[in-house]
């Protein structure tokens, strides 16, 4: 066996994994007098690994694979009766709408409060076409600030969440593409622009699910695509779990019985922003809120709907 094939073989056997380019390269660099090319070192690494006597499994050699998502765990609300509210799109929100809401959550008493995603429209640096003379963003802001301000004034002492819609979004693709170099400033992150230290609320991003009780709740865009006639039965086909979201602004109902009795159910939640936007002027919305009530283990979902600024 030549001096080119006894180093291949060594090299095959220590870095079994490591892909047949990169050791050679490896290989060529550590020993210029003994591989003439770098083309001449693969050729040595490959007759090695074709070797049937060194039994190496060539699969052993494939690269790794890049991943960009990062493992998260779900985040409990470990409150009994939580109030959901979903798609404000400040500063398109309805004041009546949302008063509404909340002077339901303040009869009953409640223990938490999940915003539940796009409580901000971002209209200002949407890729939309829009409006130039709307595009003002601080003053959304601002709006989106009064109303956390309102909100914490009226329920001083409950559990504040806030769960990353596909609007909340806009802000980091906006800085992918326009300003990349402003990626990860401090002040440009969501929570602080929200100021949720100030107003003790806990951001949730990266899409991840938000459990109450055994209820799992979703903005609504995590899958993609459209709501169809029933969201909530378009959701029990995604996710196969009892869950809630928003995003399609519609409120609806769906209840799936198994072969073995076990239910499952699924809602998704009115909006409580404009109803007639200068984008979509005919639609199905609905304004809309949830209740969501855990005792003994069990959930209970108290699916709202809000007609002139009355609760149903």
């Amino acid at each position: 066996m030549n001096i080119t094939t006894t180093i291949a073989k060594e090299a095959v056997l220590e870095f079994p994994g490591t892909p047949t380019r990169s050791l050679a390269a490896k290989l060529f660099a550590e020993n210029p007098s003994v591989y003439m090319s770098l083309e001449g070192a693969r050729a040595a690494i490959r007759r090695a690994r074709r070797n049937k006597k060194m039994k190496i499994n060539p699969f052993d050699a494939l690269p790794e694979g890049m991943r960009d998502f990062k493992e998260w765990e779900p985040v409990d609300i470990d409150e009994q009766v939580v109030l959901c509210l979903y798609d404000l799109h400040a500063p398109y929100h309805n004041k009546e709408a949302l008063t509404a809401a909340l002077n339901y959550a303040k009869d009953i008493g409640i223990s938490a409060i999940l915003f539940g995603g796009d409580c901000m429209d971002f209209h200002a640096i949407s890729h939309w076409d829009k409006d130039p003379r709307d595009r003002d963003f601080q003053k959304e802001i601002d709006i989106a600030q009064d109303i956390f301000d309102s909100i914490r004034q009226a329920f001083p002492d409950v559990g504040m969440y806030y769960l990353i819609g596909n609007h909340e979004e806009r802000l980091e693709r906006y800085l992918r593409v326009k300003a990349p170099e402003l990626l990860g400033y401090r002040t440009l992150d969501y929570s602080e622009i929200i100021d949720a230290r100030y107003f003790k609320i806990r951001v949730i991003d990266q899409k991840r699910i938000v459990k109450i009780g055994g209820l799992n709740c979703i903005h609504g865009h995590e899958f993609g695509g459209g709501g169809g006639v029933n969201p909530a039965r378009w959701l029990f086909l995604r996710g196969q779990e009892s869950a809630m979201c928003g995003h399609f602004h519609r409120s609806s109902t769906h209840i799936e019985k198994s072969m073995i009795n076990n239910i499952t159910s699924c809602w998704s939640v009115g909006c409580l922003c404009d109803l007639r936007p200068e984008y979509s002027p005919m639609n199905k919305w609905n304004h809309g809120f949830a209740i969501v009530i855990v005792q003994d283990g069990q959930f209970r979902v108290l699916n709202k709907t809000i007609i002139n600024g009355k609760v149903f």
